[in-house]
């Protein structure tokens, strides 16, 4: 293996690489201080606290006049690549991820809201989609280089529409509820797009739907919390964490139903007796939306295992 001597003075220089660093975020600072890219943070930051974009005018128009967004994003580019040019072994000093031809720079980020650089790669071997994500997200988007197809997907009556696009530098796009989504493909040479995005505090599900038929393939929740529980459980579980079973009792009977119906899922596989309990309870309710698939999985347990029946009515462990 070839080691660069340049990677080698470093061992005995440790104190440039903290040089090259303060001076990427000085570069970084310098360029939030321009006049225009303030004016652009403030309003970011009365979005991000939730006002609307009509209300904004400096970041209302960066993402809808390419006359705006494309200097913008020259400007950012022109100093970055100036500086990592000048400090070779500095870090970019913006958040950034690069994964299967997509990559993606956050430029600006508070709470819930995010306003990013993605470019997508182009792909040899273009497919069709056959699903589409559906999430609860506010998303406004303008391309600033490159050529590609959007393909805009609506979810009503059980149905996706699907309509197309062709993108080119200027075009515009924007996602405002958890019925409506955008599939990027066809990408010619490479796609360099600016987003603006903003999360919902309290977003319902992500689905991923079939396009053909609109039907669920899969679900997760919106939350990171909520995904992170998901996890854990799914950890506790596989290790026979029978102690965790309390936990698990009081997410089945509050909270977003996708999450109970997992909680719910775990008694069963650590627990039957209780499971099967809690399972008959939440049948039997008929006011609660999980009633109906409850009765569906208790009736079929209850074929396959009868034995769930006489076990049911022992006391449950405390």
């Amino acid at each position: 293996m070839r080691v660069d001597s340049e990677l080698v003075a470093l061992r005995g220089d440790r104190a440039s690489q903290r040089d090259a660093q303060r001076a990427l975020d000085r570069v970084k600072a310098a360029w939030l201080a321009l006049p225009e890219v303030d004016a652009i943070a403030r309003d970011f930051s009365r979005y991000a606290d939730g006002a609307g974009l009509a209300d904004l005018p400096s970041l209302g128009a960066l993402v809808g006049t390419i006359e705006i967004a494309k200097p913008f994003i020259a400007e950012w580019q022109r100093r970055l690549v100036a500086a990592l040019d000048a400090h070779k072994f500095g870090h970019v000093p913006f958040k950034h991820n690069y994964s299967a031809g997509f990559s993606t720079v956050r430029l600006l980020q508070q709470g819930m809201a995010s306003l990013s650089v993605l470019v997508y790669d182009q792909v040899e071997e273009e497919t069709v989609p056959q699903s589409a994500t559906f999430s609860e997200r506010e998303q406004h988007e303008i391309v600033i280089a490159g050529r590609a197809k959007a393909l805009h997907h609506r979810l009503s009556a059980g149905a996706v529409e699907t309509v197309s696009q062709t993108l080119e530098s200027g075009s515009t796009m924007a996602v405002c509820d958890a019925q409506n989504t955008r599939t990027i493909c066809n990408v010619k040479g490479r796609l360099l797009m600016l987003q603006l995005g903003r999360e919902c505090s309290r977003p319902r599900p992500v689905r991923d739907i079939r396009l053909s038929d609109g039907a669920l393939l899969y679900q997760a929740s919106g939350e990171k919390r909520e995904s992170q529980i998901t996890m854990a459980m799914a950890v506790l579980t596989e290790m026979r964490r029978s102690d965790a079973v309390p936990q698990y009792v009081e997410l089945a009977q509050q909270g977003h139903d996708h999450m109970r119906w997992d909680a719910l899922r775990h008694i069963l596989a650590l627990d039957p007796v209780r499971g099967f309990t809690m399972l008959n309870t939440i049948a039997a309710n008929a006011t609660d939306d999980l009633a109906q698939p409850a009765r569906a999985l208790r009736d079929q347990l209850a074929a396959a295992h009868p034995q769930l029946l006489h076990l049911e009515k022992q006391t449950c462990p405390a």
